[in-house]
């Protein structure tokens, strides 16, 4: 017997206990782990994905790898890319996070939607004295406001369908370290972590999971103007901190931890927030 056919056991709203959770679920996944090939507990199949920000960069590189899991994806960007046709198993919603009843009728109208991954986000380089209103209001709308939207969104969803689900939260490392010149993001992105934690607490009791993760020196295009832009300020490197593991991380490294925290073999994490830049942080 399969993962995926303990899963369709036990995801039945009847079945659920008085304090909310899917216990038929539950006590189907706890028990039948340890007699499931590893290659089962990497499987998704069946599962309907949500990721935000996920044309591009890391966000791209999760949702591949969410297919490639066997889930069914839908992605919601800003723009849809061009080459959207050649991800086959992807459906595409064009919008902003800072638009909420976008949030909710994308999440209303997913059918089993039990995973989401809250990865879009915004981040523009300025000194603490350059930091405007509207900059500021900004990164807390997109980094911090979107990724409640969605989650409330998709936990609305998931309580009335009956679904133990999983929410992973994009943090970053910079809500563990100060960065020049992001201060705004920063602030932003350690609100992330809070709120995960928060989430993590009040929706337990739907048997939802809510996790973090902290990337760090990932290579996107983004982050190479970044770098660009920070040598016109003056910065010739954002961050010169010695890197432990002494090479450079990859979207596929997030990719991998989203995989792990929204698969079985992390059924009993949440509210974590899982680092992932090569020690960066820790030097």
């Amino acid at each position: 017997m399969t993962l995926a056919t303990y899963r369709a056991a036990g995801s039945r709203p009847q079945e659920r206990g008085v304090d909310g959770h899917d216990v038929k679920y539950s006590a189907a996944i706890s028990f039948a782990m340890p007699f499931l090939p590893i290659a089962d507990l990497l499987r998704l199949d069946g599962e309907v994905a949500l990721v935000t920000g996920g044309s591009t960069g890391i966000g791209r590189r999760i949702v591949e790898r969410l297919i490639e899991a066997g889930a069914t994806v839908h992605v919601v960007d800003l723009a849809i890319p061009s080459d959207a046709a050649d991800l086959r198993g992807v459906t595409w919603h064009e919008g902003d996070v800072r638009d909420g009843d976008l949030a909710n009728e994308i999440c209303d109208h997913i059918d089993r939607l039990s995973i989401v991954v809250n990865n879009a986000g915004v981040y523009h380089l300025a000194h603490v004295d350059d930091i405007s209103d509207e900059l500021w209001s900004l990164h807390l709308d997109v980094n911090l406001a979107g990724t409640l939207r969605y989650s409330r969104a998709a936990a609305k969803k998931m309580e009335a369908s009956g679904t133990q689900g999983r929410i992973v939260n994009m943090s970053s490392t910079t809500a563990l370290k100060t960065t020049p010149l992001l201060a705004h993001y920063g602030a932003a992105k350690a609100a992330v972590v809070h709120l995960t934690r928060s989430l993590a607490v009040e929706y337990g009791g739907l048997g939802i999971r809510v996790n973090a993760i902290a990337p760090g020196g990932i290579p996107t295009a983004r982050a190479r103007q970044i770098g660009v832009e920070a040598h016109a300020l003056g910065r010739a490197n954002l961050d010169n901190r010695p890197r432990p593991l002494g090479d450079i991380g990859t979207p596929d490294d997030i990719a991998c931890a989203v995989l792990y925290l929204v698969g079985p073999m992390s059924r009993y994490v949440t509210g974590a927030l899982l680092v992932v830049d090569g020690g960066v942080t820790l030097v």
